[in-house]
């Protein structure tokens, strides 16, 4: 059995979390066990083989920063509509825009780049019949579903390997103000390029290695 942090970017417990504390914890832990268990029934073993590897690194745009007025404005109307959800006792609602208020905060502060580019080091590996995929930073959800469902193989995804850029939004995100969009250094479509980038590497690389 392997447990990686994969593409965990957009998954927060802030959204349905009932606490914060170490009771709560154990009940979300006990959530993902129960699942996980109830996994197994259809799980068979897989032929593990020396490894294949193949890296690569590409060159990623950096977004724009949100204007001072804009911020200001999501600040302003973000702050009312927080309060209101305290006052009605929407607790889980009401962090989620925290969060997005932090990130209006912190995000003309959260990286730094020389230039107008970022590089990010992608690695693949086949062992066998699993492949594995690491990518240097968060990636959405929707970036790992797609990443695994491309090659019609077992698909292990690695998150927060070779370095840390940062979160890593699917292009559709970008039409929210969300947290994580806010805090990451990437352009739309950054996410995108970087899942193509890994299929290739298999294409090429690895598929032509075995």
């Amino acid at each position: 059995m392997a447990l990686a942090t994969g593409a965990a970017g957009d998954i927060s417990t802030r959204h349905t979390r009932r606490a914060q504390d170490f009771a709560e914890l154990e009940r979300l832990g006990g959530v993902l066990a129960e699942h996980a268990r109830s996994l197994l029934a259809g799980a068979r073993p897989i032929q593990i083989m020396p490894a294949t590897l193949g890296n690569r690194s590409i060159s990623l745009d950096l977004k724009s920063p949100l204007s001072d007025n804009a911020a200001a404005a999501a600040q302003t109307s973000l702050t009312a509509r927080r309060a209101e959800l305290l006052r009605t006792g929407q607790a889980a609602e009401a962090r989620t825009l925290e969060t997005i208020l932090q990130g209006l905060a912190h995000a003309g502060q959260a990286h730094s780049a020389a230039g107008p580019q970022l590089v990010a080091p992608i690695s693949v590996a086949r062992v066998g019949e699993l492949d594995l995929v690491a990518l240097p930073g968060e990636p959405y959800n929707r970036l790992g579903v797609e990443i695994r469902g491309s090659g019609g193989r077992p698909v292990l995804l690695l998150g927060y390997t070779n370095g840390y850029i940062g979160y890593i939004p699917t292009r559709q995100a970008y039409a929210s103000l969300d947290y994580e969009v806010l805090m990451s250094p990437l352009a739309p479509g950054a996410g995108e390029r970087l899942r193509a980038a890994a299929s290739q590497l298999f294409a090429s690389d690895i598929g032509g290695s075995t």
